[in-house]
């Protein structure tokens, strides 16, 4: 979310280091969903407000660590449709979702080994492409 380069460099150095010992890292693939906020923002201009609640719901931004080479991004959640929450979703009662969060960095390339999977998957769901970075790693 808000991290500068010096963190995020130290951190998959040392995350790169766990790897060459044999250990798998996991993150959760997005707490929030794979948008950058957790809630609706409410405080603020009303039009930058409207922006950033708009923006999270549209746009999938995976966050750090989640989106890092040296980690393996697992897990996914969802809740009652019937509690509207944003984006469609209530804090108050999560299950768990078969299909597991996720998105595409927008801080790092996607590997060749991704490129046939991602490309074959976002041509059979017919994804709006605006709305990730189909070039960053999955």
């Amino acid at each position: 979310m808000y991290k500068s380069k010096d963190v995020v460099d130290r951190t998959n150095q040392e995350f790169m280091k766990l790897g060459l010992m044999g250990v798998t890292i996991l993150a959760a693939s997005g707490d929030g969903g794979s948008h950058f906020s957790f809630n609706n923002y409410s405080k603020g201009p009303q039009n930058l407000v409207k922006a950033l609640n708009n923006a999270s719901c549209k746009y999938n931004y995976p966050v750090f660590p989640t989106d890092s080479p040296y980690v393996l991004s697992v897990g996914g959640s969802s809740w009652d449709p019937e509690e509207y929450y944003m984006c469609g979703a209530s804090s108050n009662n999560p299950v768990g979702w078969n299909r597991g969060g996720s998105g595409f960095s927008l801080d790092f390339d996607m590997p060749d080994y991704q490129t046939k999977i991602v490309n074959d998957h976002i041509n059979n769901m017919k994804y709006d492409t605006n709305t990730f970075n189909s070039k960053g790693r999955a």
